[in-house]
């Protein structure tokens, strides 16, 4: 049945109602309604239109361009790319929202991020790119680079003081930004908050169900019958005598599989690789995923996940914390040595060794994305249902789909993100694995 699922899928995301960044573009820059279906011609006028308008103002290079319009090859644009759409098109802020979220599957703008605060108020003002980054680097050479953000949920009191602030003189909004400078700690609480819980939820869970595994081995080896304590270095030595001796009891590969859920279940803290390969398209998945049919159809809007940008994420205070502090501190000793239009140059700011390391640092700060966060939650409702079920009891699937649905939606809508779209790929694809009786976690789907 799972085959089946995968052969569905595969089809169905090729149908022209799935919302892809491409098609997206393509739709927008043809004038074309949302699910019509999308010839070559298309693409091609749909990216001749877009570099007209946009070419003079150095987004990317040609071939990148063609290639959000689905023309040899798909990629999808960057977070600043997109706001410099923005610029070059003159959009205001909710139509960037709208790029960010389908051209580029990033979450919107952030108020709580004091440059993209600014572009904010820069879009809705119709200024342009030049005079954002002007506005930016004076905040930021006019503010103490010691300051210290609050770390508490202030995105919807900001988002309200915004919509009362934005139609002030570049001054007056300037000084209201410096008033509240601590309030701009560069991303959203709310949203980092139900990642952590999330994932604590889910580590806990994958922890019990390898507790659950390693009893079931143990007592199939008769560990139990014969008196031993649920405790590591029991196990591991009952395990060594087994081998050691003629029983045909184990295999040196079962032995190894029960001394992994013995590290697993007694291990001082959480390994955070081992639930990612559990839940995540991680470590060695990866080179199997990258050949699936099913990842091929969705290209790249399936994120693969390592260790390191998770502890990067979880480690999102300090490091954004830090890198205001290196970006704050860089520009007050530049105001110091140099005249500050020197700073400027046709393509931005030039970059000395500071911005360089800067840069590196910037690539440690992520955004969040909707993905993180429906997949893990996937693996969490399945298996508190599935632990919640009575012995005999078989699967309600739609009452299982409905609660996952429920629990996404609350969550989605409390971070700001898209509800469950039923023409989404990723959403088409999370949906499927409710559709048998033996459902199954998202990264099987690509096994």
């Amino acid at each position: 049945m799972e085959e089946d699922i995968v052969g569905w899928l595969y089809e169905r995301l090729v149908e022209p109602d799935v919302i892809k960044p491409d098609r997206y573009l393509v739709w927008r820059w043809c004038n074309l309604e949302q699910g019509t279906q999308i010839t070559d011609a298309d693409r091609q006028k749909a990216y001749e239109t877009f570099y007209k308008k946009t070419g003079n103002a150095n987004i990317a290079n040609r071939q990148t361009i063609r290639k959000w319009f689905g023309l040899g090859g798909i990629a999808m644009p960057k977070r600043w790319q997109v706001i410099n759409i923005g610029f070059a098109l003159g959009l205001d802020v909710a139509e960037v929202n709208d790029y960010l979220i389908h051209a580029a599957l990033q979450p919107i703008l952030q108020v709580n991020d004091y440059e993209e605060c600014i572009v904010m108020y820069a879009l809705d003002n119709h200024m342009s790119m030049e005079h954002a980054e002007e506005m930016i680097s004076f905040f930021e050479m006019h503010v103490d680079f010691r300051l210290d953000p609050m770390q508490t949920s202030r995105t919807e009191l900001l988002l309200k003081e915004y919509s009362e602030v934005r139609d002030m003189d570049e001054a007056s909004f300037l000084k209201w930004m410096h008033s509240n400078k601590n309030i701009f700690k560069g991303y959203s609480l709310t949203v980092l908050r139900c990642f952590k819980n999330i994932l604590h939820e889910a580590m806990g869970i994958f922890r019990d169900n390898t507790s659950k595994c390693l009893r079931d081995e143990l007592e199939e080896l008769g560990y139990f019958k014969a008196g031993y304590p649920f405790e590591a270095n029991p196990m591991r030595q009952y395990i060594k005598n087994l081998l050691r001796g003629k029983s045909t009891r184990i295999t040196k590969e079962k032995a190894n599989e029960i001394r992994y859920y013995i590290n697993i279940v007694f291990a001082n803290r959480d390994r955070i690789n081992d639930v990612l390969r559990e839940i995540y398209l991680f470590g060695d998945k990866l080179s199997s995923m990258n050949k699936h049919q099913i990842y091929d159809r969705m290209k790249g809007e399936i994120p693969s996940i390592s260790a390191k940008y998770i502890s990067e994420v979880l480690n999102t205070a300090n490091i954004k914390k830090n890198l205001i502090e290196d970006k704050l501190m860089l520009s007050k000793e530049r105001l110091e040595k140099t005249d500050s239009k020197t700073m400027q140059a046709p393509n931005g700011r030039i970059l000395t060794d500071e911005d360089k390391e800067l840069h590196k640092k910037e690539q440690r700060i992520h955004n969040i994305r909707r993905a993180d966060i429906l997949i893990p939650l996937q693996y969490v409702v399945i298996n508190h249902y599935m632990n919640g079920m009575e012995e005999g009891e078989t699967v309600d699937k739609e009452k299982l789909k409905g609660a996952f649905i429920k629990k996404a939606n609350e969550v989605l809508s409390l971070c700001n993100m898209g509800e469950i779209n039923t023409h989404y790929g990723l959403d088409i694809c999370i949906l499927a694995t409710f559709e048998i009786n033996d459902p199954f976690i998202f990264s099987e789907l690509l096994e």
